[in-house]
């Protein structure tokens, strides 16, 4: 026969472990100077199946386009397209930089993924990006 306490201590332990939050870690590029037409890239590995989400700044004295791409292997997709739908209902500027917060993406499988900046622009632009992975079982 299991002692009473022993089964209370085990459900314990195991209510702790399933309110333990995800696993997450966030990879930044600080103050990075794109010049025109060229990138700033991040590699990131991820342990699991995920999301990441996006923290964007960046700043210049003209236009600001630009893209974050992100790639897994041959497969690449474009998070975010400045000007486009993304940047119009995540980023709020003041004159010569722009912030943009809440977008995110799904990290399918655990992979190696490279995202990218590019500035699409005529000018030097200065970027600094935050990039959060968090694991969740339903990404993809």
């Amino acid at each position: 026969m299991t002692h009473p306490f022993r089964l209370t201590l085990a459900a314990a332990a195991t209510a702790c472990l399933a309110a333990t939050p995800a696993a997450a870690f966030t990879a930044r590029l600080n103050g990075q100077v794109i010049a025109p037409k060229k990138a700033a890239t991040l590699t990131v590995s991820t342990p699991a199946a995920g999301e990441f989400s996006y923290w964007l700044r960046a700043s210049s004295d003209g236009d600001k386009r630009l893209r974050i791409v992100q790639r897994r292997g041959t497969s690449a997709f474009t998070v975010m397209k400045m000007p486009g739908p993304v940047a119009r209902d995540t980023c709020e500027g003041a004159a010569g930089s722009i912030i943009c917060t809440g977008f995110q993406t799904p990290a399918p499988r655990r992979a190696t993924y490279t995202i990218r900046v590019f500035n699409d622009s005529a000018r030097p632009m200065t970027v600094s990006l935050r990039v959060t992975f968090r694991r969740v079982t339903s990404a993809g």
